[in-house]
């Protein structure tokens, strides 16, 4: 994915935006950035020209989600990359929606853009297989030095990296464990970043539920095992790496019940033992036996 540095044409730039967002009966299946274009046609509709940094905010979450699902991106990254430098140093957009926050909106603007290109390099290294190389990369000069240049937008691609190349968590997950551990311990990782870790990690988690609820009543035991064994680990990587490990919350027992419930369905003489503290772990009862 390459970046175009030519002139925006903004007044070609919204009308492909009206007339791909505003001039049709249009849907967007995506929570997130559905919310931000109820937002976008409102500020339209009022003639508020806050409406074009918002189409901006769009189609970065909408090409997000659907490069984390794995879809073709029709060239929705770019599109917001644009907008944004166009907002922050192709015109005064700036100064006349902000005149009195400019400095604090540059800013903000900068990281947006910031963020963008970590995607695009990112994309860039899932493409040519180099996405595994950097990571060992990364962890071994945090190992070296405890530090990392420009860490926020290598910390931005590692993101990426977990969110888009859905191989990475399976095939590499000790190296990434290592790294994230090194991230926290030495301060590096901010709790912005940290969060993001968290929802990446939360939705991957919940992918292997739905496989190991598919096949938690066949007979494929193998399978079941080996799929057990990756969600237990992605669990216990999510505890771990939460601002606060293992704090008592509501999804901390949740994660923790599903534990004990994976592990009851493995070839165990603990089974009910570990189905009742599966149980015990979400009501607080100390037995699912003396229900039934």
């Amino acid at each position: 994915m390459a970046e175009n540095n030519t002139p925006l044409n903004i007044e070609k730039v919204v009308s492909f935006i009206k007339e791909d967002i505003f001039s049709k009966e249009y849907h967007c299946p995506y929570t997130d950035a559905a919310i931000v274009l109820e937002t976008l046609r409102k500020l339209h509709e009022e003639h508020d020209l806050k409406w074009i940094e918002q189409a901006a905010r769009y189609y970065a979450l909408y090409s997000h989600n659907l490069l984390q699902d794995e879809e073709e991106d029709p060239q929705y990254h770019q599109t917001a990359y644009r907008l944004y430098t166009w907002i922050s140093e192709g015109s005064r957009y700036l100064q006349t929606v902000y005149p009195e926050q400019l400095a604090a909106k540059r800013e903000e603007m900068e990281q947006y853009i910031e963020s963008l290109r970590a995607r695009r390099n990112a994309l860039n290294l899932i493409k040519d297989k180099q996405a595994d190389s950097f990571i060992r990369t990364m962890l071994y000069k945090l190992q070296a030095s405890d530090y990392l240049l420009y860490a926020s937008h290598k910390i931005e691609m590692f993101l990426y990296f977990l969110a888009y190349d859905k191989s990475l968590l399976r095939k590499q997950l000790p190296i990434i464990a290592e790294t994230i551990y090194l991230l926290k311990k030495n301060g590096v990782i901010s709790d912005n970043h940290n969060a993001t870790l968290q929802n990446i990690l939360k939705l991957e988690i919940e992918q292997y539920e739905i496989i190991i609820s598919e096949l938690w009543y066949t007979n494929a035991q193998c399978v079941l095992q080996t799929k057990i064994e990756e969600a237990i680990h992605l669990i216990v990587l999510s505890l771990l790496s939460n601002k606060v490990p293992f704090e008592e919350t509501d999804n901390t027992r949740i994660l923790s019940a599903r534990i004990y419930r994976y592990l009851s369905r493995l070839d165990t003489p603990f089974s009910s033992q570990l189905k009742n503290k599966a149980y015990t772990m979400l009501t607080g009862e100390s037995s699912l036996e003396k229900k039934t």
